[in-house]
């Protein structure tokens, strides 16, 4: 999944249910309840400003 915004906590749950294995993203949220869930959860994130 590519989006813009690192998602937030709810949607994080969302991906998760969703099935989602890999999150690409570019700008941090404000809060990083939602990436860290999703490590957790075993998702690869990749940050694009890394």
């Amino acid at each position: 999944m590519y989006v813009t915004t690192a998602p937030c906590l709810e949607c994080a749950k969302l991906i998760i249910q969703a099935g989602i294995k890999r999150l690409v993203y570019r700008d941090n949220y404000r809060i990083t309840d939602g990436i860290d869930l999703l490590a957790r959860a075993g998702i690869e994130i990749v940050n694009l400003t890394e």
